[in-house]
Parts: structure tokens; C-alpha cells; sequence
């Protein structure tokens, strides 16, 4: 009886987790998608983003990376939270890397913006000759041809010292996604990597996010308005990976602390409009000529 009590009781539990994590990635990929998509249009075609031109090219790089983000690794987890079984394991599989990959990549362009802004303000003789788009275009070039070669190098050393690559096959229906697979010999080289290019970052933008907002406290002529987009991008990041850094660092392996560790790094991709639609004049400017404002005049149309 006692067996059967719980059971019933885990298989209850099982149930609300996984109808929380289709909600919350349905919303996620609801808000994601149009969202970003709405930033690149605004920035690309409008011009609607009126701050220095390497913070323009890194947003719409920070927006192409978000939505990448929610199609390549917010999608298949709904498709298989939805399914409750693991059919389309094959599929994370092979998409499991992007987790790491685009994380990294997010954390890097976030981690340019910040230095950017600082570099300008510090030297800015220098900036006012050399931040072009042309520039901003090099720089998150950089960033994923950095983490390109990173895992590149990874799996490359895998295929010598293993005689395979690395992949993340172990899929885990507690937590509706797949965990890598890595032998020992290719642990360290695992650690180096992450380090490299997401914890290493991580502490930059800590530190030029608080140097940041030492400047602004003390500024009196700079203008404020990047500077204050910046930090408050910075501290969404930092906030949306903070739980699921420590969920690794202690190795925790209750699914349900795990799936919510996950699911809150999908706020970094969903935040950033919102964040500009509050912080930059001329986005905000924008949506509500081009976007809100015609929206109502129809509704009241109709």
C-alpha cells in the first residue's frame, strides 16, 4: 500500500513538473521569438536604435543568438516535454552542444558590450576614429569563431585521445534533455574550455558591470543612456545563469532544482527587448509610433 502511496505521489509530481516546463518553455519561445525578431527589424531596417554603432551590432548579435537559442534548444526540450518520452532524443542529442555553445556565445557579447562602452568612455579620442559598424561586425565575428574553435578543439582532441567525439547521448527524462558524455581523459581539457569561454566572461562582466555603474553614479556630462542599457542587460544575465552555475558547481541532481536551474537561463533570452523598450529613448520611440499605437487605433476600429 505504502509502495503504491508513492507511486501515485511521484507519478503526480512528475506530471505537474512536466506541465510546468511545457508552460514555462511555451512562453519562453511566445515571447522569444517575436521579441528579438522585433529588435533586428527595429535596428536593422529602422535604424530605431540610436546608440553608439558597436552596442548596435552586438544587440542585434545578442538577438540573433536569443533566438537561436529558442529554436535550437527551447524548442526541442518543449517537443519532448510535450511527448513524455524520449523519441526525440536523437535530436537533442545532436542539439545538446548548442546549449553550451550559444550560452557561450550570449555571455561573450554581453561581456563586448561592456568592455566596448568602457574602452570608449576611457579612451575616447580613440573611440570617436574607431567605432564603425564595420568594427561591431569584427567583434561578434570573433566571438563565435572564438567558441567555434573552442569546441572544435574539444572534439578534435576527443577524436585523438578517445577515437570519438564527444556527445551528449544521455538522455534524461527526469529532466527532458541529454547530459554529455565525456571520458576522464577529456575532463580537464572540459574544465579549461567552460572556464574559457563562459566562466572567465562571467567575471569580466561582473567587474566591468560594476565599473560601470561607478561611473554613472560619479558622471556628470557622459551621457548615461548606453551605459545604463548595459548594466541592466548585464545584471539580467548575470541573475538567469546564477542558479545554474551553482546547480553545477555543487553538482546537485535533483531533476526538478535542475529543470528550474534551466529554465531560468531562457529569461536572459526573452529580457532584452523589454529592457530596451524601458532604456533606450528611440526603441521606445519606435514601438510605440510604429507598433502600439496602430494596434490600438485598429482594435478601436474594429
Amino acid at each position: 500500500m505504502n509502495n503504491a502511496t508513492t507511486a501515485a505521489a511521484t507519478d503526480h509530481q512528475w506530471t505537474v513538473e512536466r506541465g510546468l516546463l511545457v508552460g514555462w518553455c511555451s512562453l519562453i519561445l511566445l515571447i522569444c521569438i517575436p521579441g528579438n525578431l522585433l529588435v533586428l527589424i527595429a535596428s536593422t531596417k529602422y535604424k530605431a536604435i540610436k546608440l553608439d554603432k558597436i552596442t548596435v551590432v552586438l544587440i542585434e548579435n545578442a538577438a540573433v543568438t536569443d533566438m537561436s537559442i529558442g529554436l535550437a534548444v527551447v524548442l526541442p526540450r518543449l517537443i519532448s516535454s510535450i511527448t513524455g518520452c524520449p523519441i526525440f532524443k536523437r535530436c537533442i542529442g545532436i542539439l545538446g552542444p548548442l546549449q553550451e555553445f550559444l550560452s557561450a556565445v550570449s555571455i561573450l557579447t554581453v561581456m563586448s558590450m561592456n568592455v566596448s562602452k568602457l574602452t570608449s568612455i576611457i579612451f575616447p579620442i580613440h573611440a570617436r576614429l574607431s567605432r564603425t559598424h564595420t568594427q561591431g561586425r569584427w567583434i561578434a565575428t570573433s566571438l563565435w569563431f572564438t567558441v567555434v574553435m573552442a569546441i572544435a578543439t574539444f572534439q578534435i582532441t576527443s577524436l585523438i585521445v578517445d577515437g570519438q567525439l564527444t556527445v551528449h547521448d544521455r538522455f534524461n527524462l527526469a529532466h527532458f534533455t541529454c547530459f554529455i558524455t565525456a571520458s576522464p581523459n577529456m575532463y580537464n581539457l572540459h574544465i579549461a574550455i567552460v572556464f574559457t569561454i563562459i566562466a572567465l566572461p562571467i567575471i569580466i562582466t561582473i567587474a566591468s558591470t560594476i565599473w560601470l555603474m561607478i561611473i554613472v553614479q560619479k558622471a556628470r556630462t557622459l551621457s548615461k543612456e548606453s551605459i545604463v542599457t548595459l548594466i541592466v542587460v548585464s545584471l539580467v544575465l548575470l541573475a538567469s545563469y546564477a542558479l545554474i552555475m551553482i546547480v553545477e558547481v555543487f553538482e546537485a541532481v535533483n531533476p526538478f532544482l535542475y529543470n528550474i536551474a534551466l529554465g531560468t537561463t531562457y529569461i536572459n533570452s526573452i529580457a532584452n527587448p523589454f529592457i530596451y523598450y524601458f532604456t533606450v529613448t528611440s526603441f521606445k520611440s519606435f514601438l510605440t509610433s510604429e507598433v502600439l499605437r496602430p494596434a490600438s487605433l485598429n482594435r478601436h476600429e474594429q
